[in-house]
């Protein structure tokens, strides 16, 4: 089974493939990847990790992973919003 990574946008209807994994385990890396892109990209314009952590949730993006059967996962071991939250205090050194 191939597991699909995918960029959701909640402010619209763009969806953007990330990649595809083989392991859901190799899955959660690359939408962690996903994060860690975004938020090293982000990162100068904003002074602390609290404003950078508002920011990810405030763009409405986030990682979904798919089965390569058309279902959609609930993965309850990865959450998007914490590993951002524990992202931004290691970019910032808290």
């Amino acid at each position: 089974m191939t597991f699909l990574v995918e960029q959701v946008s909640l402010k619209g209807d763009n969806v953007v493939r990330i990649g595809e994994a083989e392991t859901l385990e190799h899955a959660i890396t690359v939408a962690k990847g996903m994060i860690d892109k975004y938020l090293e990209t982000h990162r100068q314009y904003y002074a602390s990790a609290d404003t950078l952590y508002t920011a990810y949730q405030e763009s409405g993006i986030m990682p979904c992973i798919f089965r390569d059967d058309d279902e959609t996962l609930n993965v309850r071991s990865f959450d998007h919003l914490q590993h951002a939250s524990i992202q931004c205090l290691k970019l910032f050194g808290d």
